[in-house]
């Protein structure tokens, strides 16, 4: 791992590792990143845990009686690209049921959340 500085959101200055320690150890948010440590976090997911997520808000669409979560993914070209803000994009992962949303989600439901209106 390299030792190049980054500044979080917070204005903290700290090394490339000291950053993605902190995002793994959930002591700082994916959002809170800067886009080249964020490519490097799908970069380490993608190649070493394929079954972990990084997610955005979550919600309840009363309109449409569903449950959604924004997921972040690396695209899968992503070595082609040298601009780390082209490497990411989000989905919207839609469920009829909370239970499969909860799975989905591990059940990471409290922060970046709206269920206004689910009964």
């Amino acid at each position: 791992m390299d030792t190049k500085e980054t500044r979080l959101a917070s204005g903290e200055i700290v090394s490339t590792e000291e950053a993605l320690n902190r995002f793994f150890n959930r002591e700082i948010g994916f959002f809170d990143l800067k886009e080249d440590i964020q490519k490097a976090i799908l970069q380490y997911i993608k190649e070493k845990d394929p079954e972990q997520k990084v997610l955005g808000r979550n919600w309840y669409d009363v309109l449409q009686d569903k449950f959604c979560v924004v997921e972040v993914l690396l695209r899968e070209d992503y070595e082609n690209i040298e601009e780390p803000s082209e490497c990411i994009y989000s989905t919207i992962k839609e469920f009829d049921e909370f239970d499969s949303f909860y799975e989905y989600v591990a059940g990471d439901i409290y922060e970046r959340s709206c269920f206004y209106g689910y009964k």
